[in-house]
């Protein structure tokens, strides 16, 4: 019976301790699991929170190319569902997170619409990228090179307009590139412009155009 029982506290106190390392590691699990916002995180993308962070967004909304950037909530009426958008985040945000999601870039529009607005120039150094020399002509060779490979590349720049210090661009994508100041000048105004994700249409553009690999 002595043995019995010590046997049995002995198989007692080895349960408790399996069940006090298994929920320690339960803890160590949840707390180090990886979730949307640390995937952002990772991405040098930090949330939004300020209303002057909201109120970036909702001018960067309203001026967006797409007229429902988030499908529900038009671009024409966000002055006015700005919630809804809060809660759209929200929503999104508490979801489990996939790897095989975020491969996929089911999380760019989180990144896009969730998170501190940040210009493409700004945030060039977390891609290990750096700008071309589009004032002087540091880069001129390069310019060249993407001038003459420019009727045969897939990706186009389009014509800027500058009228009173305010650079605007064109509808249409240029055919051809007879001088590299149109490069240039493409590259001075997308550089300015707000980073979404990377497979952004623009930001294709402007690595391809406007970039070189960051020096260590």
């Amino acid at each position: 019976m002595e043995l019995s029982f010590v046997a049995k506290t002995a198989a007692g106190i080895v349960g408790g301790s399996a069940a006090v390392g298994g929920g320690a590691y339960a803890a160590y699990k949840l707390q180090n699991r990886e979730t949307i916002e640390k995937h952002l995180k990772s991405l040098h993308r930090e949330l939004a929170s300020s209303n002057e962070d909201w109120e970036l967004i909702k001018r960067n909304y309203a001026s967006d190319k797409e007229e429902n950037p988030i499908t529900g909530i038009p671009k024409s009426s966000i002055n006015t569902k700005l919630s809804d958008l809060k809660k759209w985040c929200k929503d999104r945000l508490s979801e489990e997170f996939s790897k095989d999601k975020a491969n996929q870039g089911d999380y760019n529009l989180i990144q896009a619409w969730c998170t501190k607005q940040v210009k493409i120039s700004s945030h060039l150094k977390n891609l290990k990228l750096a700008a071309l020399d589009v004032s002087g002509n540091g880069d001129n060779q390069i310019l060249e090179n993407l001038k003459s490979s420019y009727s045969g590349s897939s990706l186009k720049i389009n014509e800027i307009t500058t009228q009173s210090s305010n650079k605007t661009e064109g509808t249409s994508p240029l055919s051809t590139i007879d001088n590299i100041q149109k490069i240039k000048d493409w590259c001075s105004w997308a550089s300015e412009q707000y980073f979404k994700y990377k497979e952004d249409t623009l930001f294709q553009r402007y690595k391809h155009f406007c970039t070189k690999a960051l020096k260590d």
